[in-house]
């Protein structure tokens, strides 16, 4: 059973009027997503995914972006919080799409075909099957997805050709750090080149980190309320600086940030994720020395050379002083 829910209900979106609805399921599904309590939508994004969701024509939507940006999360906690189901995998070298059909397995002596992810979700109404990484899967694997994006049924080829058609309201929904071309930063050294035809079958939509409102909303919400406002505002500060540096948007960067000349030394990004890592790492060890550069070290700079460590250091000091 399907009831209708207010987009307004969800965190983010208050503004909205209160005829903006979307079908959910009504009753609980194993497949549901839990709810993250602190996540904040933001507009741009769920317009994009709810406009795939809202369609009836087969395209798949790929969502593209840097790591740690929200493309997985904006899948699903829409899917949560609109008590829809959702069946995720995640791409990697060795993957086939047999991994996706499902696999044979003996039973009292009997050879089953058991249905993989994508079939159950082809059956269930109004799933949506997300191929997270998939450009991280060989592009034979998506490749082998074109005549489902095309609106077809699917042929099972581990059960005697058994035709499978999507169900009501089903979607297919992907993810990928490049936009399909390969690795061109450096970054992502295990992405493939997507193949034209799948791209050419999706809907493409680059995301990037929250606005600074957005992401003092997310941090407030994970951070200890005795916390003051001004820290964390300079924590997002910093990470936008991280951000922009590292991707040659220099001049977006604070006058701060700008005047160290650190920006070739910066070989990684702040993710809203490392900055609640941040946060929980500084409200565990509030009275080491620095607080602000060991929670750093932990979180993000112990994972980068020495070189570009130093330069997200001094980026700190910047924002924070030397504390």
């Amino acid at each position: 059973m399907l009831k209708d829910i207010a987009l307004n209900t969800l965190p983010g979106l208050e503004d909205l009027p209160d005829e903006v609805t979307i079908p959910g399921y009504a009753e609980d599904h194993p497949w549901i997503p839990n709810q993250d309590q602190n996540y904040v939508f933001r507009k741009d994004d769920v317009r994009v995914v709810l406009g795939h969701l809202s369609t009836p024509s087969p395209e798949g939507l790929l969502l593209t972006g840097p790591r740690g940006c929200g493309k997985s999360s904006v899948v699903y906690q829409l899917h949560a919080w609109l008590r829809r189901p959702l069946v995720a995998v995640s791409g990697y070298k060795q993957a086939e799409f047999e991994d996706l059909l499902g696999t044979k397995e003996i039973v009292d002596g009997d050879t089953l075909t058991m249905d993989g992810p994508l079939v159950q979700a082809l059956g269930t109404p109004y799933c949506t099957f997300l191929f997270d990484e998939i450009d991280r899967a060989a592009p034979g694997v998506s490749v082998a997805l074109n005549s489902l994006l095309d609106g077809y049924d699917l042929v099972h080829v581990l059960d005697s050709g058994r035709r499978i058609p999507p169900a009501e309201g089903f979607r297919f929904m992907s993810t990928a750090n490049t936009n399909g071309m390969g690795d061109l930063s450096g970054d992502y050294n295990t992405a493939h080149v997507l193949d034209t035809a799948f791209i050419d079958r999706n809907w493409v939509h680059s995301v990037w980190y929250p606005t600074p409102d957005e992401e003092f909303r997310i941090l407030r919400g994970a951070v200890d309320p005795d916390i003051a406002d001004d820290p964390i505002h300079r924590s997002i500060r910093l990470a936008n600086d991280v951000r922009y540096l590292y991707t040659g948007r220099d001049n977006e960067a604070s006058a701060s940030g700008q005047a160290l000349g650190v920006s070739g030394s910066i070989e990684t990004t702040m993710s809203t994720r490392s900055l609640v890592m941040l946060w929980r790492v500084m409200m565990l060890f509030p009275n080491v020395d620095q607080p602000i550069i060991h929670a750093l070290k932990l979180a993000v700079t112990n994972k980068c050379t020495p070189e570009g460590a130093e330069a997200i250091h001094r980026l700190a000091e910047a924002h924070f002083g030397d504390g």
